[in-house]
């Protein structure tokens, strides 16, 4: 009896891993129908995408350029830059916000080379994406402090060479 309850129960356990394995295959069919659903929606994405004129579609380009106006309480400025088709320099506004900070307090000023791509404004174009790639150092200037040297060491010189003569002037008498 315990064999034939042992068979009853591999026997209904295969048919439950047959069952088990019947709904898994179900269920990879209709995965596979999804799949082929998604690829079909992303090839007719990628159709319509093709299908865009050339002239609204929006390819960001780089320039290279120069900070040549801050106003500091105003958070605004303009960038010198020339574009490779012409080689008139030209000015372009830019916000403070539209800097993309290396540091967490970037101090701009005059004279910072910078990247930054152009996009459409309220009142023409703006500088936007800015990141700030060289900053000048400003050259310390050097004190005047070598004639003050030069003063105090003749001044030395001459106060020991007048005691040497009086010490001489003495000695003789």
């Amino acid at each position: 009896m315990s064999m034939e309850t042992n068979n009853e129960f591999i026997s209904s356990s295969s048919t439950i891993v047959a069952i088990a394995t019947a709904n898994v295959l179900s269920e990879t069919a209709n995965v596979t129908n999804e799949t082929t659903n998604v690829t079909a929606e992303t090839t007719n994405m990628a159709t319509a995408t093709a299908n865009i004129p050339a002239n609204t579609m929006h390819v960001s380009k780089t320039y290279k350029g120069t900070i040549v106006k801050y106003i500091n309480q105003r958070h605004f400025g303009f960038i010198k830059f020339s574009t490779r088709e012409t080689t008139t320099r030209k000015e372009i506004f830019f916000h403070k916000s539209n800097i993309i900070k290396n540091n967490f307090k970037p101090d701009i000023k005059e004279g910072n080379k910078c990247h930054f791509e152009i996009s459409p404004g309220i009142k023409g174009d703006n500088a936007t994406n800015i990141v700030i790639n060289y900053r000048p150092i400003s050259k310390i200037k050097k004190t005047n402090n070598t004639t003050d040297e030069n003063n105090a060491q003749a001044a030395l010189f001459t106060k020991t060479m007048l005691e040497f003569f009086r010490a001489a002037v003495t000695a003789n008498k």
